[in-house]
């Protein structure tokens, strides 16, 4: 079965590190977990508009970030979850808090089976933005919390 992704997100899955492709691959193809992958590499530009964006979308300058190597160690990826009588499957802003609170935990969940499907198929370590530290606690990250943020681990090569 071959991957569809729309239009945008092929644009950023085209801009990923290989190690990243392969593991959304598997997550799309093998377990079947739709996704939308809303960035890939950014460049100097956008990285630093970003930045001084309130509040931040992030908390690192050109060329800080994993987002910024080309082929991009880092990427933005968030499930597609399709609810019964709600258009679209993005739903972190939704009105309602329980159908918000519901995606939240699918987000977690999705970032967690990219977690282990890295470590224990592709021998691949990635951090999330969700648990910068990896210490497996969503609840002592700070004051940045990036739920769709998944990058390489700092042992990159």
């Amino acid at each position: 079965m071959k991957v569809v992704y729309g239009n945008r997100s092929q644009a950023a899955f085209d801009t990923l590190d290989m190690r990243l492709q392969r593991i959304l691959l598997y997550i799309k193809n093998v377990l079947c977990i739709d996704h939308s992958i809303l960035e890939g590499y950014r460049d100097k530009e956008t990285q630093n508009r970003y930045y001084e964006q309130r509040p931040r979308i992030t908390t690192l300058k050109w060329p800080d970030s994993a987002h910024n190597h080309n082929p991009s160690y880092a990427v933005d990826v968030v499930p597609y979850v399709r609810i019964k009588g709600i258009k679209g499957g993005i739903h972190w802003n939704n009105q309602d808090s329980m159908i918000r609170e519901k995606y939240y935990k699918d987000m977690v969940m999705f970032a967690t089976t990219f977690k282990m499907v890295g470590l224990l198929l592709f021998q691949t370590e990635v951090t999330l933005g969700m648990d910068w530290n990896n210490n497996y606690t969503l609840t002592d990250e700070g004051k940045f919390t990036d739920f769709p943020h998944i990058e390489l681990s700092r042992n990159r090569a």
